[in-house]
């Protein structure tokens, strides 16, 4: 278990060989065998030294994230073996079929949530109700094709995987490409620089989440820079590239909100560097409606929690699932 503190205020310290947590005039008594790691998302959090060698003693890493959720410094043991364990059997599990099972996961998790994007647009223009079905059949006929891959690695599977996933990505962008007002239009899926308004929000919520993903990696004791799908790149936490797809379609969903209230508009967005970025006014918006989103409790994996939650919950059972699968 992850202890996320992102309440501000919160005091933790020890008591009787638990951490004691004070939140919200409420008090919880913690046993540090139970947790995986500490993440602090509140700079108003205080933390006390007992607490702190409470969780050395237990080689349990204290992170800290700025509020972006860009990991700024983490405490932990000097002998953390545990977390060289579970680092080490990521290696080894990269190189499985079992990473290509979890890939299709993602993906699957991913078309789900792109499935109910849609069908939310269904109802508020129902005019386009057959044409969007008529999509989500054919991306669920691509999805199938993934079954012929289960059982092959990462390295003997990636461009027929990309090939697939591009697919389902292809049907579901010409759907939304119907689906937004006029003045939001777009040709295709395009990213920085964008060249229209449209991608240039995703991209910049896009840019956001990959901070939230990071951390929740990084969090869970996993390695960000050793992805499944993504090759290795120099800088790269090219994991957070492969756990961010199911929750893409999230942030598709609230650019589409935005724009469909006229909270966020072509106003918000200026030409620059060959392309069109948001502005300081737009980014006013963007960022509290963000932080909003995320604190929004929704149903992910038939549970229902905060997608702040869910997100970090997602890299904790992947850390999980190494460690039981990886002898």
């Amino acid at each position: 278990m992850q202890l996320v503190i992102n309440t501000p205020n919160t005091y933790i310290q020890a008591k009787s060989g638990r951490f004691l947590v004070f939140m919200e005039e409420q008090k919880r008594l913690i046993s540090p065998t139970k947790l995986s790691s500490i993440a602090i998302m509140q700079s108003s959090c205080n933390i006390s030294a007992s607490a702190v060698l409470l969780a050395i003693e237990h080689q349990i890493p204290i992170l800290f994230f700025n509020h972006y959720g860009r990991v700024k410094g983490r405490l932990w043991s000097p002998y953390f073996g545990s977390i060289a364990t579970l680092r080490r059997k990521q290696i080894v599990f990269a190189e499985t079929h079992y990473a290509t099972q979890w890939i299709i996961k993602t993906f699957e998790l991913k078309l789900q949530i792109q499935h109910q994007v849609l069908l939310w647009m269904a109802d508020k223009k129902p005019v386009f109700k057959d044409k969007i079905k008529e999509n989500i059949e054919k991306t669920s006929k691509h999805f199938e094709k993934f079954e012929g891959y289960t059982d092959q690695n990462i390295k003997d599977s990636r461009a027929n995987l990309q090939g697939i996933e591009g697919n389902i990505a292809k049907v579901y962008w010409q759907t939304l490409k119907i689906l937004v007002p006029k003045n939001w239009s777009f040709e295709n899926r395009n990213r920085r620089p964008a060249q229209d308004t449209f991608n240039a929000a995703i991209n910049y919520l896009y840019g956001m989440l990959y901070a939230r993903i990071e951390g929740a990696i990084i969090a869970a004791g996993l390695d960000a820079h050793l992805g499944f799908l993504h090759v290795d790149a120099h800088n790269k936490p090219t994991l957070s590239f492969d756990m961010i797809e199911p929750f893409r379609p999230w942030i598709d969903q609230l650019v589409l909100e935005l724009v469909m209230t006229k909270t966020l508009l072509p106003s918000h967005f200026q030409n620059k560097e060959k392309g069109i970025w948001l502005n300081s006014k737009g980014k006013q918006v963007i960022i509290p409606a963000f932080k909003k989103w995320m604190k929004e409790k929704v149903v992910f994996e038939q549970k229902k929690a905060t997608r702040f939650n869910h997100i970090h919950n997602f890299a904790h059972q992947l850390a999980k699932h190494i460690d039981k699968t990886i002898d």
